[in-house]
């Protein structure tokens, strides 16, 4: 006998088959991507072997989802569901993940890596910050990130913004690549998520009320405290052998 669908997986199902017909209407290639899966639920099984709580909402966008897939042949631009940020399938999900250990990044055991934004910067959810049983999208740029900023309360209340701004016509494609473009003050690549964040702030403000990214990027470019890059150092990147070996594919020996 099948089992009852929850009401939480019901509403996850329903928002991103809402976040589909947009990007269908929209005519952008990654609507075709979004599709059920069977290897969604296995890749969270195997993310739960990191020790890490994976909540429900997150989880439950995997149950019948699973992501878009670094195989797709898209541009990072059209890869693009979420805002500006694009959705990992769950093995992607699950190197991001196994990487930032193996290599201890920046509060790697208590972060799970979960989308990657256009623009450079990174939801992660973190599960030491949660509140009322709620774990928040945090923005950072991973390591380079003096500061962190909640964008989303939750996955669920990114997904239920994401439906809302859509519904308001606050989100746009750019049909081509335009150099400078005056409005956002930079070059604007063809396909790039387009919105106005003081209008966007509005809406999202109704499903978040612990997130201050929207608002802060309202008021103009974020101040990240960005560590110097010459403090990086320079030359080849040493690779971990089990980094390497996930990234370059090569066999460890022992």
């Amino acid at each position: 006998m099948k089992q009852p669908v929850s009401p939480l997986v019901a509403e996850v199902d329903d928002c991103i088959a809402k976040i589909a017909e947009y990007q269908r209407l929209a005519g952008r290639r990654v609507a075709g991507r979004i599709k059920r899966s069977r290897k969604g639920p296995a890749g969270i099984a195997d993310m739960h072997q990191f020790g890490l709580p994976i909540p429900a909402d997150f989880a439950a966008l995997y149950e019948h989802f699973n992501g878009v897939p670094s195989g797709a042949h898209l541009s990072f631009w059209e890869s693009a569901v979420f805002f500006d940020a694009m959705w990992p399938d769950s093995a992607m999900l699950k190197s991001w993940n196994e990487i930032a250990r193996l290599e201890k990044q920046l509060r790697a055991e208590r972060t799970i890596k979960a989308f990657r934004a256009t623009l450079g910067v990174s939801y992660d959810l973190m599960p030491d910050m949660a509140e009322n049983g709620e774990i928040p999208l945090v923005a950072n740029l991973g390591p380079l990130s003096h500061r962190t900023f909640i964008a989303f309360d939750s996955t669920l209340a990114m997904l239920r913004s994401v439906c809302a701004a859509h519904e308001a016509g606050l989100i746009g494609y750019a049909a081509e690549r335009m150099p400078f473009f005056e409005p956002f003050g930079r070059d604007v690549e063809r396909n790039e998520v387009l919105y106005d964040p003081k209008a966007l702030a509005g809406v999202i403000g109704k499903f978040n009320r612990r997130a201050e990214y929207w608002s802060l990027l309202a008021e103009g470019a974020v101040d990240w405290q960005e560590i110097p890059r010459t403090a990086l150092g320079s030359g080849p990147l040493n690779l971990d052998p089990a980094v390497r070996a996930i990234v370059l594919g090569d066999v460890l020996k022992e």
